[in-house]
């Protein structure tokens, strides 16, 4: 989007604008000006056409050549010679004149040789004199229009040039000269030397560093150099552009309708010509200082409509605020466009004064790159009384801080549908970006950035989908904040993806917190595989890959136009991890229309892929299409579906859709059968064998404890063209056949029988072999009742009451005891068997000692050689020894839970190249994990921190399962500290929200009701003031001190866990025969502190009885 500086030195540009001396000043000489009478007044009016109604490009550029060509020839001795050869054939003053200006301004004065003398009667001559800094550009301009009858006027005033600076006053160095010159009976204002040369370094901002730039700059000073460069913009400029950077001594020189003053020319914004050029507008702040006390500003310009302009900028510091503060600003400034507008957004960390420069350049529609030669084009003094709330800098991004759509969606033809704007507000955290694509398939990559996470952490909360000729962006920021959102794309397959465009999306809500999406490569919805897609798929319904569930339930349907087998899974996001659910998912099919159902068990997201391919291909299955399904309504009828195997093709199941059936029960089944070759087709290439797979009573105990039952009472299905369709008992009893009926149905009913176990439906096609189609658990009703599904399980334990909180956590702090003990036992025997492999290692390396030995003392060729192939079985046998000591004694501390132990031996165990056999490695490095987790919990839980509480247990809630399990005590426990601290903090906010007048009401007391006075030696006596305060009038003092001191500022900065038990029970003392309704009833100014100091002793109290308990927590491991 934005543009990148080319090592083109227009980016530091700066002309030399300084007055030269007089030639004739330095040698005493004048030059004779025309009539005085034709510069009255009367004849100086503004211009009525601007310079692009009476110059006519085809007329400048036909006598530009005429100057280009004639200063080709070697340049004449006498002015009269060189004027006749540059205006033979001109009818007109303009047309004199832009030969003139062009063959001044074309002259590369470093070629005039030395040895040409300065001496303004000759045209060579004067150039010399330029060129030795002893003439100027305005009095050669003289000469020519004298020679060429040309009425001509010298003006002198200040100029913005070199050695002048955003903001600054008009000094004496600022003084120079320029020229007007009579066209057509209208003056028209010239500054030759402006439009000859230009000064590129040598403009050292002394008083100031750089501190911030999105472009190629180099911080260091650029050298002086003079570059002889023609610029036509300040040919016949229009007074109200050269206003901004001359000012006449004569104000009627403006030529202006409403002059302005030295002051007004001072405050003016500091615009430079290719401002102008490039059709810019000042939208924003029109003096060129800027006063900033929010800590913040937008400075804004109008782009022309029909040019795609670049912009960088660079930003100083003056140095004496700098050195001050070493916190230069990093990424505070961010540039966004809107409606033909560049809005530059700065962010100022600390006070102090400010320059900014702006520069830009033209992209090149027709060219692929971004790289563009940026010129400067203004200037703003900023001075910043205060610092910004954004603390941090900006996240990184790929658009250099450039935010919004840019040139980059305009090369790929790309329109934003949604957001034009570059940063986004969102309360929620949720933001969907949409973009229309012109009638061409794309593809799309995206990253989310964010200074609190890294990339791998925040990846997973954006992802992105094709919706008809839409492309959608969703994002839903992990919590609050500023986060940076990089767009990718590219046409066709290619796989590199350039940069589109970045947006920067900024949530302040403190509440948000989402769940990351599933994860899908390059967070990508929709069709994966387009080749397969058009070669196998119709139509896909719903269209959009982002399915909402209402009743828990979805449905996705693909319509092939030629044969497919088809495939599926379905994941749960659950936190940071992904649950399997794909036995709530099942297939459908009727003729060449294949439907996924899936049933969902818990609230969120699911992602369900969709594989495919020809029936005739080897191989895997590709995956297709990835959607994802967001349930927000809970499915109290969702249940897991019977298995089906390779051969359901062709077939739809009506019902019974449960995995589940109960023991002893007559179920109705009924199914349909399809006709055609490509159903026979199908039966015969894909069908398998299947035996028989009885499950017993002791298999399916253990299976129940992690499933879901669900009672139905009949089934209906269409399948493929089959001869006969039966019922497989699980006790492998007398097996059911349908029956088909008259419209093509196959009936039976069928007793589920007496034994736990796989109730099966089998087929038989063109062969005797049965072939299954679907497999249902048969269960006994009783071994099943009241049991949850294993995905409930993990769903977060919410509590009506502090009361409930604590009964749970008695209640896993038995069963935690319980599995306490089980580790004992399970560390006991690591322990032994660490012993012997210890004593296996020492008799091992016994050995390899002894054959050291030996094999010192041994001379005998063979039998040095027989020692040594000992030597080297048992070397390696030691070395197997070693690795088995290292992990056993790394088994034995992870059984005891040693974080310094385990640290110590996975050192041991990298350094040795332990090879992984029984995953102790990765065993270990999870527990570290957990250590972490658990360690910054109970941190977060000792000091009764919210953020730290709430971040932990965010982490704790993205962890997998298995820790979840494992710190579910800690998780109630901390869930009730923290419901706990908010109730506190809402206390708080209540008091610091009480008006003055209530406070005044408490201090209008003389002699107040007992109960306040109780009150508030209560309150002062938790904030550690030791006076008892036993007179109302030693209150009122406190109550009324101010700033630091004042009652309000003390509570805010309180923190629970200062005070003692001994000072909440003081207070508490304090408070007795007191209560919350009877101090309302005289004081609700009053009431207010009660509730905070009576909040204050039971915080107090529950941190004392919570301390044993971290301990123990603490302990555990």
């Amino acid at each position: 989007m934005g543009c990148c500086c080319s090592s083109n030195k227009s980016v530091s540009i700066v002309e030399n604008h300084d007055r030269v001396p007089l030639l004739s000043e330095a040698k005493g000489k004048s030059i004779k000006i025309q009539d005085p009478a034709l510069l009255s007044y009367s004849r100086r009016m503004p211009p009525s056409k601007k310079k692009k109604e009476f110059l006519r490009p085809a007329e400048f550029l036909t006598w530009q050549q005429r100057a280009i060509d004639v200063s080709k020839n070697d340049i004449p001795d006498q002015y009269s010679v060189l004027i006749a050869r540059l205006t033979k054939g001109a009818k007109n003053s303009l047309q004199k004149i832009c030969a003139i200006y062009t063959w001044i301004t074309i002259q590369d004065l470093s070629l005039i040789d030395d040895s040409v003398a300065s001496n303004v009667d000759t045209p060579i001559g004067f150039l010399a004199a330029l060129k030795n800094d002893v003439g100027s550009y305005p009095d050669l301009l003289m000469q020519l229009c004298k020679e060429a009858d040309i009425t001509c006027q010298k003006i002198t005033g200040f100029v913005k040039g070199t050695k002048y600076q955003a903001g600054q006053s008009m000094t004496s160095e600022c003084k120079s000269t320029w020229n007007a010159v009579l066209i057509d009976h209208t003056w028209s204002l010239i500054d030759v030397s402006w439009g000859a040369r230009v000064q590129f370094g040598g403009d050292e901002k002394e008083e100031w560093i750089l501190i911030e730039s999105d472009g190629n700059f180099s911080s260091e000073p650029q050298k002086k150099e003079i570059v002889y460069r023609k610029n036509d913009f300040y040919f016949l400029t229009d007074p109200e552009y050269l206003i901004y950077s001359h000012y006449p001594d004569d104000s009627q020189w403006q030529l202006l309708d409403s002059p302005i003053s030295l002051n007004e020319f001072e405050n003016q914004p500091y615009l430079k010509d290719p401002f102008f050029k490039f059709g810019l507008v000042v939208k924003s702040h029109k003096n060129v200082h800027i006063k900033c006390s929010e800590g913040s500003l937008s400075i804004q310009l109008a782009l022309p409509m029909k040019r795609e302009l670049g912009f960088l900028y660079k930003l100083y510091s003056m140095k004496r605020s700098a050195e001050k503060n070493s916190n230069f600003l990093e990424r505070y400034v961010c540039q966004q466009f809107l409606n033909k507008v560049i809005s530059f957004e700065i962010f100022f960390p600390q006070p102090g004064k400010y320059l900014l420069e702006l520069f830009s350049g033209e992209y090149d529609l027709k060219s692929n790159t971004n790289a563009i030669s940026c010129t400067h084009v203004c200037s703003y003094l900023i001075s910043c009384s205060k610092a910004s709330n954004m603390v941090e800098p900006l996240p990184k991004n790929k658009a250099n801080n450039h935010f919004g759509p840019g040139i980059n969606l305009v090369r790929k033809q790309l329109k934003p549908v949604t957001h034009t704007m570059g940063i986004i507000v969102t309360g929620d955290g949720h933001v969907e970006i949409k973009f229309k694509i012109e009638g061409k398939r794309m593809s799309f990559l995206h990253s989310l950035s964010s200074n609190k996470f890294s990339q791998t952490e925040v990846e997973k909360y954006a992802m992105h989908r094709i919706v008809n000729d839409e492309v959608i962006f969703t994002v839903a920021l992990p919590e609050h904040g500023t986060y940076a959102f990089d767009i990718f794309g590219t046409e066709g397959e290619t796989k590199s993806y350039p940069h589109i465009c970045t947006y920067l999306i900024k949530c302040q809500n403190r509440n948000v917190k989402h769940n990351p999406f599933p994860s899908v490569p390059n967070g990508s919805y929709g069709i994966v595989n387009h080749s397969a897609i058009q070669k196998h798929i119709i139509k896909i319904d719903p269209v959009d890959p982002l399915i909402m569930s209402k009743g828990g339930e979805v449905k996705l349907a693909f319509e092939s136009g030629k044969p497919t087998i088809y495939s599926a899974s379905l994941y749960m996001q659950d936190g940071q991890s992904e649950v399997n659910c794909d036995d709530y998912l099942f297939m459908d099919e009727t003729d060449r229309k294949t439907q996924f159902t899936a049933s969902l068990p818990k609230l969120g997201y699911y992602k369900l892929q969709i594989y495919a391919k020809d029936p005739r291909d080897e191989g895997s299955y590709p995956c297709i299409y990835n959607s994802i399904v967001y349930c927000d309504e809970a499915n109290n009828n969702s249940h897991q579906f019977p298995s089906y195997f390779n051969a359901w093709r062709n077939c739809q199941l009506l019902e019974p859709r449960s995995k589940f059936v109960p023991m002893k029960e007559d179920l109705s089944f009924s199914l349909a059968i399809g006709d055609g070759l490509e159903k026979v087709f199908y039966a015969e290439k894909l069908l398998e064998n299947d035996c028989v797979s009885v499950c017993t009573a002791d298999d399916i105990g253990s299976f129940l404890d992690d499933e879901m039952w669900d009672r139905s009472s009949s089934m209906t299905m269409i399948a493929p063209k089959a001869k006969d369709v039966a019922i497989i008992p699980p006790d492998n009893g007398s097996w059911t056949h349908f029956v088909k009926d008259s419209e093509g149905i196959w009936n039976c009913t069928a007793n589920t029988g007496g034994s736990p176990g796989k109730l099966s439906v089998g087929m038989k096609s063109d062969t005797d072999t049965y072939t299954y189609l679907l497999t249902y658990m048969v269960v006994d009703e009783k071994m099943i009742k009241g049991q949850k599904a294993k995905l409930t399980q993990v769903l977060p334990v919410t509590f009506e009451d502090d009361e409930k909180m604590k009964k749970a956590e008695q209640i896993l702090q038995k069963e935690k005891e319980k599995e306490r003990d089980k580790q004992r036992k399970f560390a006991l025997l690591a322990a032994e068997e660490e012993k012997f492999a210890i004593q296996e290692e020492k008799l091992v390396n016994d050995e390899v000692k002894d054959l050291i030995e030996q094999l010192k003392k041994t001379h005998d060729l063979d039998e040095k050689i027989i020692a040594e192939d000992k030597f080297r079985l048992a070397t390696q046998n030691a070395l197997e020894k070693k690795h088995n000591r290292i992990r056993k004694q790394l088994r034995l501390a992870i059984y005891n839970k040693n974080k310094d132990e385990i640290l110590s031996k996975l050192s041991e165990f990298t350094d040795n190249d332990v090879p992984d056999l029984d995953g102790e490695y990765g065993e270990a490095r999870n527990l570290l994990y957990f250590f972490d987790i658990k360690e910054n919990l109970l941190h977060a839980m000792q000091t009764r921190d919210i953020d730290k509480l709430q971040k932990s247990l965010d982490t704790l809630h993205n962890s997998s399962v298995e820790i979840q399990k494992e710190l579910a005590l800690e998780e109630i426990s901390a869930e009730r500290i923290l419901k706990s601290m908010k109730s506190y903090e809402r206390i708080r906010h209540a008091i610091m929200d009480l008006d003055n007048k209530t406070i005044a009401e408490i201090k209008s007391y003389s002699s107040p009701p007992k109960e306040v006075h109780q009150v508030f030696k209560a309150t002062y006596c938790i904030l550690g003031h030791t006076n008892s305060l036993e007179k109302w009038t030693d209150a009122l003092i406190l109550i009324g001190k101010l700033g630091k001191d004042s009652l309000k500022h003390k509570i805010d900065q309180h923190s629970i866990i200062e005070t003692s038990l001994a000072t909440a029970l003081e207070a508490e003392a304090l408070l007795d025969g007191c209560s919350l309704n009877g101090i309302r009833d005289v004081s609700a100014g009053a009431a207010a502190f009660y509730v905070w100091t009576t909040k204050n002793i039971h915080e107090v109290k529950e941190i004392e009885k919570d301390r044993a308990m971290l301990d123990n927590y603490e302990n555990d491991e």
